[in-house]
C-alpha cells in the first residue's frame, strides 16, 4: 500500500511539474492593439507578461512597467500578423487570457472592420468575454500607455478598471461576443467602449501638443482634466457605435450613461444636475415600447427612479426634466446615425409573426424618424 501511495504521489508531482512547465512555456497575450498598416494590411501591437520570480510587477525609473514585453508586427491580414507575433514571441503565443482588444478608430470605421471582427472572434483559444474598445489615434500608442498600478497584475488591473468605469455608467459593458453577434443581428446594433489618451501635464507644467486628444470627447475630457491630476493616461469614456460591423459614431459620457440606463445595466448611478451629483436608483426595469401605425412610429420610455438620499434639498421636478431631456438627446443621437443600440427594435418585432416579416418592415428606415415619448418618474417618500 505504501509503495502504491508513493507511486501515485510521484505521478502527481510529475504531472504538476509538467503542467507548470507548460504554463511557463506560454506567452499569454493580455492586450492587443490593431491598426491599419501603411500601404495596407494590419499592424498588431501586444503586451505579454515577462516570466520572473517576482509576482509583483515593478516599474523602472521612468514609470514604465518592466514586467511586460511590448511587441509590434505587421501583416497582410489579421492571421498573418498574429502568426508573426508568435514568431517574435519568446514563447508559444497563447491568447486564452486576452483581456483587452484596442481598435484604432481609423480601422473601426474602415470597410475591413466587419471581417476583422469575425476573424478576431474565431481566433483559436481566444476568450470571447474579452473587452473591446475603440481608441482615438493609433492603437499602438494607446496600448503602450497601459500599465498596472502599483501592487497589481495588469490582468487584474484591467478587469478592475472596467468594472469601475462600467459602475459609473460612462462606458458600455459590451464584450467581443456582443460586438460579433450583434453586428449580424436584425434586432439591435452593438456599441463598445471609447478611449483616448487623456491630457497629461509635463513636468514643467506645459501641456504637450501630442497630448491633446483630437476626439469627439475632447471638450468633455478637457473639462474633467481641469479638476484632477493623474499620471494614468488612459481614459475610457463614451461609446463607439457600430452599424453593419463598422463604427459610425460616438456617444459622449453622459449619453452613454443614458444608454446604459435604458439597457438596464445599472443598479444605481450618479447624475450631475445643477452642479450637484445625485445618486439615482432605478426601481425595477426601464421599459421600452414601440407604437407603430403604418409608417408612423413612436418610441416610448417608461421607468421609475428614487433618490438614494432623499434629504437632499433639490428641485425634483427640474431634475426629472433634465434627466428626461438627456435621455431624449441620447436617443436622438442614435436616430441621427440610424443605429438602435437600446433594443427598441426587439420591442417592435414582437408584433411580427416571422423574422422575414420583421426584416421586410425595414426598421432601419423607420427608426430615424420615430417620435419620442420619454417619461421617467421620480419616487419620493411622500409618493
Amino acid at each position: 500500500m505504501k509503495k502504491l501511495f508513493a507511486m501515485l504521489l510521484a505521478l502527481a508531482l510529475l504531472s504538476g511539474c509538467s503542467n507548470h512547465a507548460q504554463v511557463e512555456n506560454q506567452a499569454f497575450l493580455l492586450v492587443m492593439g490593431l491598426d491599419r498598416a501603411e500601404g495596407g494590411g494590419i499592424e498588431m501591437s501586444a503586451q505579454i507578461p515577462r516570466i520572473s520570480g517576482n509576482s509583483q510587477e515593478s516599474a523602472d525609473g521612468e514609470g514604465n512597467s518592466s514586467g511586460y514585453a511590448q511587441m509590434s508586427v505587421t501583416g497582410s491580414n489579421y492571421e498573418e500578423a498574429l502568426e508573426r507575433l508568435d514568431w517574435i514571441s519568446p514563447r508559444d503565443l497563447n491568447p486564452a487570457q486576452l483581456k483587452l482588444v484596442v481598435l484604432s478608430r481609423d480601422l473601426a470605421e474602415s470597410e475591413d472592420c466587419p471581417e476583422l471582427i469575425e476573424r478576431l472572434a474565431r481566433t483559436e483559444r481566444l476568450f470571447t468575454a474579452t473587452r473591446v474598445v475603440v481608441c482615438e489615434g493609433r492603437a499602438k500608442d494607446f496600448v503602450s500607455t497601459i500599465r498596472p498600478t502599483v501592487g497589481t497584475r495588469l490582468s487584474t488591473d484591467i478587469s478592475a478598471l472596467f468594472e469601475h468605469c462600467i459602475g459609473r455608467g460612462f462606458t458600455p459593458r459590451s464584450r467581443l461576443a456582443d460586438l460579433y453577434y450583434l453586428q449580424n443581428s436584425v434586432y439591435c446594433d452593438p456599441m463598445v467602449g471609447y478611449a483616448v489618451i487623456g491630457p497629461q501635464m509635463q513636468s514643467g507644467g506645459e501641456q504637450s501638443d501630442a497630448a491633446q486628444p483630437a476626439s469627439a470627447l475632447s471638450a468633455e475630457l478637457m473639462e474633467l482634466s481641469e479638476r484632477f491630476e493623474s499620471d494614468i493616461p488612459m481614459r475610457f469614456i463614451g461609446a463607439a457605435l457600430f452599424r453593419d460591423g463598422r463604427m459610425c459614431g460616438v456617444l459622449d459620457g453622459a449619453q452613454t450613461l443614458c444608454a446604459n440606463l435604458l439597457q438596464n445595466e445599472m443598479d444605481s448611478f450618479y447624475y450631475n444636475f445643477d452642479d450637484v451629483s445625485v445618486e439615482l436608483i432605478p426601481e425595477g426595469s426601464i421599459r421600452l415600447r414601440v407604437d407603430a401605425d403604418g409608417d408612423a412610429v413612436a418610441l416610448r420610455v417608461r421607468g421609475r427612479l428614487s433618490l438614494a438620499a432623499e434629504e437632499m434639498d433639490i428641485d425634483e421636478e427640474a431634475l426629472l426634466d433634465h434627466l428626461n431631456a438627456d435621455v431624449k438627446a441620447a436617443i436622438r443621437a442614435t436616430q441621427a446615425l440610424g443605429v438602435d443600440i437600446f433594443g427598441f427594435a426587439e420591442a417592435a418585432a414582437k408584433r411580427f409573426g416571422t423574422i422575414e416579416d420583421w426584416v421586410n418592415y425595414d426598421w432601419r428606415r423607420r427608426y430615424p424618424g420615430a417620435e419620442l415619448d420619454v417619461r421617467l418618474e421620480l419616487m419620493t417618500s411622500n409618493a
